[in-house]
């Protein structure tokens, strides 16, 4: 009687195959959740970036065509000579400019141009720390 010898076999074994698949599996959850906050953040900050342009034409059109402060502005009144082209909200939302001394606004819930993010600089500058008390001098004998 002949006995016949296994090949090497070279593979994985059905635990190692497991083991892979279940770390991507974590992996993969933990990653969605954080793309997909990372793509909502990414859409409100361009959204409130398209208010801040609009807001800024508003001003440039009410200062060049004299308008009052309660005076209504529409989009059509800043696209091409204030805004190159009409700005589209990336959530799928829609921009109304609304009367002058208001801010523009977006039906998305979160997108939302706030006063405090209108300009570069802060409103409240800190008070300057007062200056540190001298050292206490030794003297040796």
């Amino acid at each position: 009687m002949k006995i016949r010898k296994l090949p090497d076999k070279s593979g994985f074994t059905l635990v190692e195959v497991v083991f892979v698949l279940t770390i991507l599996s974590l992996l993969t959850v933990i990653a969605i959740p954080a793309f997909v906050s990372a793509r909502k953040n990414a859409q409100t900050k361009t959204c409130i970036t398209n208010l801040k342009r609009i807001d800024d034409a508003k001003t440039l059109y009410a200062l060049d065509s004299n308008l009052s402060a309660s005076a209504p502005v529409e989009m059509n009144d800043l696209v091409t000579d204030y805004i190159r082209s009409t700005p589209r909200c990336p959530s799928a939302g829609t921009y109304t400019v609304g009367m002058m001394g208001t801010d523009p606004t977006c039906t998305i819930e979160d997108h939302e141009l706030s006063t405090s993010s209108t300009s570069g600089l802060s409103a409240t500058v800190p008070a300057p720390s007062p200056a540190p008390a001298p050292a206490p001098t030794r003297t040796f004998f």
